[in-house]
């Protein structure tokens, strides 16, 4: 069954680029941003890290969310950081919709991982590579969709590297 995120992604997706790519002279949305593509590409790399580490971390200590708060700390900063940034550009609501989706993406797979701490025992307080796979990969959908939708802009912004 589709998740309803997902489906949001992909009608979100599809409706910025009929826009993007129509043509029009009416400007709906933000100019292409390098900072918002640069933030992206930096927290894709958190997250690619923090999954390698949990994956690596799988039956010690380390794989304990009470062990991961720096991450979860950061990143939901990073996040944070992403949407004031965004929030700054004039007619950029639909990058900032999906920063929202991002940030509760991440509360979510936070709340998973604090959970599991607190009524598992054993290894089962550990997320294991396919316990927390659909989460990732949500999360990286999520941040591909920003980075889909700032490259559409980068390739109708007038003056822009391509």
């Amino acid at each position: 069954m589709t998740s309803p995120q997902f489906l949001h992604r992909q009608y979100s997706a599809l409706f910025a680029m009929s826009i993007l790519l129509s043509g029009c002279a009416v400007t709906l949305m933000a100019p292409y941003d390098t900072k918002t593509e640069d933030m992206l590409t930096a927290i894709q790399s958190e997250f690619s890290a923090e999954r390698q580490t949990l994956i690596y971390a799988y039956g010690t200590p380390d794989c304990l969310y009470s062990h991961q708060t720096a991450f979860y700390k950061k990143a939901h900063a990073d996040i944070a950081d992403l949407r004031v940034h965004a929030s700054a550009l004039a007619k950029n609501e639909l990058t900032i919709r999906e920063i929202g989706l991002l940030d509760q993406s991440l509360s979510d797979l936070e709340a998973i991982h604090k959970h599991r701490e607190a009524i598992k025992t054993g290894n089962d307080q550990c997320m294991s590579a396919d316990t927390m796979k659909d989460d990732f990969d949500g999360i990286e959908g999520t941040i591909g969709d920003i980075l889909k939708l700032e490259v559409a802009k980068k390739r109708v912004t007038p003056g822009k590297d391509q």
